[in-house]
């Protein structure tokens, strides 16, 4: 179901990028790639707060590397968010300043996404029994391919 809203979501956007260049493409393309560039922006900032919304609304615990990670690109992708929004495409392109801005946005990112995930801790065990579980579960199926892709090739070499 998600997947397919995403899908209808995407095409509405490329439609709309389809139907601004329509007319006149070369005197509306570089407003419309800037529009088409903040409205997939703005969807990757709705689905970023729809997964925190989830992870809240069913209390799924997250760890430190997964918490840094959506911090990291939630703070590039409201940056960028806000630049594309508040100027024009036509001074995006000639603002010195904004770019300086927006490289330091991606390095602090960067360096947000290092820190989340620089672990100095061992791999994490669980220690929950269905996890336990899904874990035996797990290796039994990977053997089981495993096996399964043994005969596999060897039936098609003796044949």
């Amino acid at each position: 179901m998600a997947r397919f809203l995403l899908g209808v979501l995407f095409a509405i956007v490329g439609a709309k990028l389809i139907a601004g260049s329509w007319g006149d493409p070369l005197h509306h393309l570089p407003s419309a790639i800037g529009e088409f560039e903040r409205d997939l922006r703005l969807m990757l900032a709705l689905s970023l707060l729809a997964f925190v919304g989830l992870v809240v609304h069913y209390a799924i615990p997250l760890r430190r590397n997964t918490l840094l990670l959506v911090i990291g690109y939630g703070f590039y992708l409201g940056l960028r968010l806000a630049t594309v929004n508040f100027l024009p495409v036509e001074r995006l392109a000639s603002a010195a300043r904004l770019s300086v801005l927006l490289q330091f946005a991606w390095n602090a990112t960067a360096v947000i996404w290092i820190i989340g995930l620089w672990s100095r801790v061992p791999t994490w065990l669980p220690e929950i029994p269905i996890e336990i579980d899904y874990d035996r579960a797990s290796q039994h199926t990977v053997r089981a391919f495993e096996e399964l892709r043994h005969h596999v090739v060897d039936s098609w070499r003796s044949s």
